[in-house]
């Protein structure tokens, strides 16, 4: 009867085990298939632990929160959630002492860390019962320019030229709409962009880049590499 129970018991054991450790992506596992021992892989290590802004965001609307105190919960849910990358961390730094982590960066706004690690480091980290899944770092790459019919990349000068005025993609969303019926424009809000470069001295920029009156370093990215302080297109 007792073996009979160990042997009935042991395969729910083993496969609970397994369900709580992360997962690998098809892809990173392609990665470290072929990477050496030695040979560093960045990775995207997303924790289990996530904060549920869906359900916060549903309650807060259900109860009218003032945009502030919405900001303000929801920011505090997601760096709640974070907290639960501190052993993560700790064993990474004992990690960079052995030589197996190079380096790592933690993350709030979704709850990752972004790692370089050799490969068992990777497959370490993703047997954690606090990691959910583990994927490949992205690298940035430009994008080719949008080119004319006459074959010439667009730059600003032509744009200048076309006479568009309202871009037709905003009317197509119907943007137009929401500016004069609701009157929301849009006046005092931050906002942020992603691209393959930026013309700070654009006349639309020029006078309300953030940077202007705040410190460069919360307003600017450079993610290709170039060192630069200043919102800059090296594409052209």
């Amino acid at each position: 009867m007792k073996k009979t129970l160990l042997i009935t018991v042991l395969p729910v054991l083993l496969v609970a085990a397994t369900a709580t450790a992360g997962t690998i992506s098809p892809a990173l596992q392609g990665i470290l298939d072929y990477s050496g021992p030695d040979e560093p892989v960045s990775v995207i290590v997303h924790m289990t632990d996530q904060a549920p802004i869906g359900e916060l965001s549903a309650s807060l609307s259900l109860s009218r929160t003032s945009r502030q105190e919405r900001h303000s919960q929801i920011v505090v849910a997601l760096q709640e959630a974070a907290a639960s990358q501190n052993d993560l961390i700790a064993e990474l730094d004992a990690g960079k002492s052995g030589g197996g982590v190079i380096g790592f960066t933690s993350y709030w706004i979704a709850n990752l860390m972004v790692v370089q690690a050799v490969p068992d480091e990777i497959v370490r980290i993703a047997d954690r019962p606090d990691v959910a899944w583990v994927e490949p770092n992205f690298v940035p790459e430009l994008i080719t320019p949008v080119v004319g019919n006459g074959g010439d990349s667009i730059d600003d000068t032509q744009m200048s030229t076309l006479g568009i005025g309202m871009a037709p993609g905003i009317a197509a969303v119907r943007a137009n709409e929401v500016w004069e019926v609701f009157g929301i424009t849009g006046a005092g809000r931050i906002v942020g962009s992603c691209d393959t470069g930026v013309d700070g001295n654009h006349p639309a920029l020029a006078d309300r880049w953030r940077g202007l009156d705040h410190p460069w370093q919360e307003c600017w990215l450079d993610v290709l590499g170039g060192g630069t302080s200043f919102p800059t297109d090296g594409s052209g």
